[in-house]
């Protein structure tokens, strides 16, 4: 039986293992079974770990590890993506040399999800919240397609902007996408901090959370006339980007 998994903390959100069962269903799969590793702590050697995982082939990567677990793999055994991004969210263990093998693909399920014409047509830059790995992936798919952004975080700093000068600023950008666990089951009563009375028509809210299928923070923005977006279809897009990736290594 070969493994696969999701490693992160919290993981009580998690679609991945019903996705993937029902999506082997489907397609006729069969020998494989997807775990959840729920690690509070990442682990000292993400080697040793992987080895006392009995057939354990791949694994995909969500907060707060998708920068950190690139610590022990060389950057030859990145791919570009991951080598521009500093964040991987899918890994795999080379059957020819027992080494593992990094890969981003949720830059391009975000891509696949996102209304890019409407982005490209308000000619306005993007409002990134959050500035973890998820973060940089959205930061890479944007400056594939041409559109800048500006960066959100609690604390300022040169490269990024705090939620307190947002008031003044919001009219400004078009898309904002949430990168941040803000509004995730069970703490669905959160929402991040920005003006949403400034919010309106022009504004793209693009939530990567997917559970609930509509935060609070979507609703907000809802009510000023914004076009929401929740994070399940850029997840399943990933889903099946990572799928392709391990299946290069084991067919």
């Amino acid at each position: 039986m070969r493994r696969l998994g999701l490693i992160g903390h919290p993981l009580t959100h998690s679609f991945s293992p019903r996705y993937f069962e029902e999506k082997w269903f489907r397609e006729g799969v069969h020998g494989y079974r997807y775990d959840l590793f729920d690690v509070e702590e990442f682990p000292a050697s993400l080697a040793d770990w992987w080895q006392d995982q009995e057939g354990l082939i791949g694994v995909n990567v969500t907060i707060p590890y998708k920068i950190e677990v690139l610590k022990e793999i060389e950057k030859s055994r990145q791919s570009e993506h991951v080598r521009v991004i500093g964040a991987a969210n899918t890994l795999v263990m080379d059957p020819t040399d027992g080494e593992l093998r990094a890969e981003n693909t949720d830059w391009r399920g975000f891509l696949d999800v996102l209304d890019q014409e409407q982005v490209l047509a308000t000619g306005r830059p993007a409002l990134i919240l959050g500035n973890g790995g998820a973060a940089r992936a959205i930061r890479y798919a944007l400056e594939r397609i041409g559109v800048d952004f500006g960066v959100v975080h609690r604390a300022a700093g040169p490269d990024t902007i705090e939620y307190s000068a947002l008031k003044r600023q919001m009219e400004s950008y078009g898309l904002i996408v949430n990168t941040t666990p803000l509004g995730t089951y069970p703490n669905d009563d959160q929402y991040p901090p920005i003006p949403y009375d400034e919010i309106d028509e022009e504004h793209y809210y693009f939530d990567l959370v997917y559970r609930p299928e509509n935060t609070v923070a979507m609703k907000m923005c809802a009510l000023g006339g914004a076009f929401v977006q929740n994070g399940y279809g850029m997840l399943a897009a990933q889903a099946e980007y990572a799928w392709e990736f391990w299946r290069e290594y084991y067919r």
